[in-house]
């Protein structure tokens, strides 16, 4: 287990050597004589030994880089200098633990093994500058997957903060200089990272936020009577996947009332449409997620482990709609539970699939093969360690799973905008209208919600539209979006509301040449506010 480091408000010893040799005082010259008295006799004294004093390591060591993990490592030092803002591979968040970490260099051949010890000395506290301090046998390469093959510090959220600055100095210990020659010479370059003076960890002014709502579902059909985990051991695992896998300081989790589930569930997609209205009805803020989590007795709904009812393309309050997914509870395999709920919740994130095992829909400008994450990752609630190439980033269908840096910096800007709505206090989407929401399900039915959002006027369909009927008077005509749903067979129909839409009386989606129509006492009001019962009935 990874411990704090503590602090340490010892300054930089002296650079003298200390010889660490016991002194013994000389026998009187010629020793005793015959006359004298054993009484008499002066005798052996031993002095104190001198304390061992320590100074910079010696024989050539020096670091080669240095690393902060938030859950995925960041370079902060190299070559001798620190590294600078448009070098960096990802960012650091403020108030979220952090392990520093640094690593030596190829030894020189004639490097005995040894204890050293390494002070992170970190300033720009308002009390002061903190030293903390690892001791690590030296010896054969370091190693980045494992912790014993590096120096490592643990920073608690709250000595993360912005505007610090840091070096790392490398000392002899008592126990290991005992073990070399005291007149072993030091290195050419100082063992220390920067090379001279500070550097910046480069800790952003951030404020990073994510708020989720989990509904369960108590599901009834046939011989199927069901309520999904939600004891207190699965949705800590649920808070713990979710905060260590993205980049955020807070999470709040809220469990919803459970709905009661009548009736037969072929598609997540009955779940999501049925929250888009629960949504709205409980005046959810626009950046919070909601999950629909359920037990269908089968390893899968529709095909599918999870999914979300839409990808946003960006981070629009008229996008709250799209907020909205669901996972499958499954007794046996908690852990697939939660992986599903980081990852549904990533496609309502903005995030495609990672392309892995034959994932349909995926994001091609992914950098590497196969999925891989790339970089070791770390858990800053578990403590472990995540290899590069054996797992995955959360967003394909293999397993086992970790956050990628492509991954992180992908949400990153998306929680950056929706924690700034919390900052507000934004109570509802803008008033950017109303939009039709249309589910067009495998087996060429239909179902239909309003809710508050918009249209994407740069993705509407040249081909299908929807016509809204007053009586016998066709009222308007909209061109549609259609938007296949990710992990899904069913494609999403969405077109703005006209202006009169009280008054229209049937509606017709229009595809290529066909004419479906839907009464409008088959379309649920959703976009405005009404009680709504905890049950799909």
């Amino acid at each position: 287990m990874l411990a704090p480091a503590c602090g340490d408000d010892t300054g930089a010893a002296t650079a003298n050597m200390a010889s660490n040799v016991n002194v013994t005082d000389d026998e009187p010259e010629g020793g005793l004589t015959e006359d004298e008295s054993e009484s008499d006799s002066v005798g052996t004294t031993t002095a104190e030994p001198e304390p061992f004093v320590p100074v910079p390591a010696v024989g050539g060591i020096e670091l080669e880089w240095v690393e902060a993990n938030q859950g995925i490592g960041v370079a902060i030092g190299r070559d001798g200098a620190g590294v600078g803002g448009a070098d960096r591979t990802s960012y650091l968040l403020q108030n979220r633990l952090t392990l520093v970490r640094a690593f030596w260099k190829k030894l020189p051949e004639d490097w005995v093994p040894r204890e050293i010890e390494a002070r992170l000395i970190i300033s720009g506290y308002p009390e002061g500058e903190k030293v903390l301090k690892s001791k690590a046998v030296v010896e054969g390469e370091s190693f980045v997957g494992n912790l014993e093959k590096s120096f490592y510090w643990g920073l608690m959220p709250a000595e993360v903060i912005p505007g610090l600055k840091y070096r790392i100095e490398l000392w002899e210990t008592e126990k290991g200089w005992a073990q070399i020659d005291p007149s072993t010479q030091p290195g050419k370059n100082p063992p220390n990272l920067p090379l001279s003076g500070n550097t910046f960890i480069g800790v952003e002014d951030s404020y990073q936020i994510m708020k989720v709502t989990i509904v369960p579902y108590n599901y009834n059909f046939g011989e199927c009577k069901t309520t999904p985990d939600t004891s207190a051991e699965q949705m800590k695992r649920f808070e713990n996947y979710m905060f260590m896998m993205n980049p955020i300081e807070k999470l709040e989790i809220t469990m919803h009332e459970p709905i009661d589930w009548q009736g037969e569930l072929t598609n997540f997609g009955q779940l999501n449409q049925f929250m888009v209205d629960l949504r709205q009805q409980d005046g959810a803020p626009p950046e919070q997620y909601y999950f629909g989590y359920v037990d269908v007795c089968s390893g899968g709904l529709g095909g599918a482990g999870g999914q979300a009812i839409d990808i946003p393309s960006g981070a629009s309050k008229s996008d709250a709609w799209k907020r909205i997914s669901s996972g499958l509870s499954l007794p046996g395999n908690p852990e697939y539970a939660a992986e599903t709920f980081v990852h549904e919740v990533g496609h309502s994130q903005g995030r495609y699939h990672i392309a892995c095992s034959g994932e349909a829909g995926t994001d091609n400008t992914y950098p590497i093969p196969g999925g891989d994450i790339g970089e070791w990752g770390f858990g800053i609630v578990n403590f472990k360690l995540y290899h590069p190439t054996v797992h995955k980033d959360y967003m394909t269908y293999c397993h086992p799973v970790w956050a990628s840096t492509f991954g992180w910096n992908k949400v990153y800007p998306t929680i950056q905008q929706l924690s700034s709505w919390d900052m507000d206090g934004a109570p509802a989407p803008e008033d950017d209208g109303a939009i039709l929401l249309g589910m067009v399900y495998p087996d060429g039915t239909e179902s239909w919600v309003t809710t508050p959002g918009a249209v994407d006027e740069a993705n509407l369909s040249a081909v299908q539209n929807v016509e809204f009927f007053a009586g016998g008077e066709q009222l308007a005509v909209h061109a549609a979006e259609v938007r296949p749903q990710p992990d899904s067979d069913v494609v999403n129909i969405v077109v703005r509301l006209p202006e009169g839409f009280d008054d229209v009386t049937q509606i017709a989606r229009v595809a290529d040449g066909k004419r479906t129509v839907t009464k409008a006492e088959h379309i649920k009001i959703s976009h405005k506010y009404r009680s709504l019962p905890l049950t799909n009935e």
